[in-house]
């Protein structure tokens, strides 16, 4: 590294930066007189995560890596900056350790600014502007699965971001909660999704990294059905598709395999190995608690109740006032049918009341530990599927899926009824009669459905700074963390790497 006087480049650089809009041309020669200009190789570290900060730092040439420590100690890298980036500036002013260690991926040329320089310009004997710290780069909107895990792949990349939710997630009023939630590979809805469960399985492994803590537990899955049937021939022509690891097993070879199993004799199951459970409230949780670590802000218990699209940016509001941003981000699951927030265009989503359920098991409890039992899927009538989990301690999870009222979140019933016991009891007693005991407990559970069941992430149609995404039609939180990884990519990059046309809002157009 090495320090000069600045060059030519200095005026352009601080002109162009954010950080002193409002100040004069008199206060703007005294910040370029007093800036110092750094030169540095690859490899070189500009900046240490944890250190004090004494300056802020304008790149006007080259590109720096940006890494921070995960739960692990270990360095993840999650943004590179480019000339015009700066960085330092919240250290500067709060005195806040670094949050990130940044390190030279090319030859730089920096700007350097030291408090004493900034603290005679913004605090002299008369009024003087201070630094102006930029406002949000994105808004998003509901701070569940998709949100919270869009808040951290944006925060980990350095982007300001300012999060809104009605509620405190985690919580239990929404979509993503229930304490385990099936993740699958060989995916009976369509082929196209694989790509992304694939690439979700390396993003729950970097969230679990980074938080420290265990969300996925492998359990292995199973498709159960007719071979014909929508279930076991759409999870086979997934497997088949990807090339995925599978098994085809007949009915007796479930019973002998799974004991704890009573498929009927004319049943086949699809056995794929890289299934299992997911821990919804810890995941949310921890993405949330590392977007704030890396500067997200996120207001809780604030819902927003409007927001505009203008020019190249958007004005969102919530009863606390007025913010602008960028970019938005629409992700409130049920509550997306509000008119405030999607409008027309929510019109053709309907919210989904549903149910899970917990049974202690009425016999030879081993059998549905999670180490000799796999998360399964039935399919007990021609197109009707219901699915079970085994027993991590709280009993053996099940639910049907997509049999339930069209509600509103606001309106729902939320306690379970006998009614709703009866239904499910029925169905465990003919599939998994040893784990029909006792009900432990059970919970209302929301989904926002789509006319087809598939998912919506998209670009407003209207307003190309405005992302929507989550009515995932109750099979969608297995996929939170690359829903995230795309929102991220389509407010900072506007496109994704990921084929999106089968998720698009247009085909609803008709």
């Amino acid at each position: 590294m090495a320090g000069t006087e600045t060059d030519a480049a200095a005026p352009r650089a601080v002109v162009s930066t954010p950080l002193f809009e409002g100040f004069s041309r008199d206060e703007l020669v005294a910040v370029i007189r007093g800036l110092k200009l750094l030169t540095f190789e690859p490899g070189d570290v500009l900046v240490t995560e944890g250190a004090p900060g004494g300056s802020l730092f304008i790149l006007t040439t080259g590109t720096v890596k940006a890494f921070v420590k995960d739960a692990r100690g270990e360095s993840v890298k999650v943004h590179e900056l480019g000339e015009g980036s700066f960085f330092g500036e919240i250290s500067i002013l709060t005195g806040k350790p670094r949050t990130a260690t940044l390190t030279a991926a090319t030859s730089c040329e920096v700007l350097e600014l030291d408090k004493a320089t900034l603290d005679s310009i913004t605090r002299g004997d008369h009024p003087q502007p201070a630094l102006s710290v930029p406002g949000p780069e994105v808004i998003v909107v509901g701070l569940g699965a998709m949100g919270s895990a869009a808040a951290w792949q944006l925060a980990r990349r350095g982007r300001r971001v300012l999060g809104f939710d009605r509620f405190s997630p985690p919580h239990t009023l929404g979509s993503s909660h229930g304490r385990s939630r099936i993740i699958r590979e060989a995916y009976f809805e369509h082929p196209s999704y694989v790509p992304l469960i694939r690439r979700a399985y390396e993003g729950w492994a970097e969230l679990e990294r980074e938080s420290g803590r265990r969300l996925l537990r492998q359990t292995g899955g199973l498709m159960a059905g007719p071979e014909g049937g929508v279930l076991v021939a759409g999870a086979r022509r997934s497997a088949l598709a990807h090339g995925l690891p599978h098994e085809v097993l007949d009915a007796a070879e479930i019973r002998r395999r799974f004991p704890g199993l009573a498929p009927p004799a004319e049943f086949v199951g699809l056995v794929e190995p890289r299934a299992g459970m997911l821990d919804p409230e810890a995941s949310v949780e921890s993405a949330l608690a590392l977007a704030r670590r890396r500067g997200a802000e996120l207001r809780m218990d604030e819902p927003v109740t409007s927001w505009r699209a203008d020019g190249d940016g958007v004005a969102v509001t919530s009863p606390a006032g007025r913010w602008r941003a960028d970019r938005l981000i629409l992700s409130a699951g049920p509550w997306m049918k509000a008119p405030e927030l999607l409008g027309p265009l929510g019109r053709r989503l309907q919210v989904e009341r549903q149910l899970f359920h917990w049974f202690e098991p009425a016999r030879t409890p081993g059998l549905f530990r999670a180490d000799r039992c796999p998360v399964t899927i039935w399919e007990h009538a021609p197109g009707r599927v219901f699915a079970t989990q085994p027993d991590a301690g709280d009993g053996v999870k099940a639910g049907i899926h997509h049999d339930g009222e069209l509600t509103d979140p606001e309106r729902v019933r939320r306690e379970p009824t006998a009614d709703d016991e009866r239904a499910m009891r029925r169905l465990m007693e003919t599939y998994m009669p040893a784990a029909a005991g006792p009900l432990r407990e059970a919970r209302v559970c929301l989904y926002t459905n789509t006319p087809d069941h598939h998912f919506v992430i998209d670009v407003h149609p209207g307003h190309p700074q405005v992302m929507i995404a989550s009515p995932c039609s109750g099979h969608g939180f297995k996929f939170a963390v690359v829903v995230g990884e795309i929102l991220a990519d389509l407010a900072t990059q506007g496109r994704s790497r990921f084929d999106l046309a089968p998720f698009a809002l247009s085909r609803f157009e008709a």
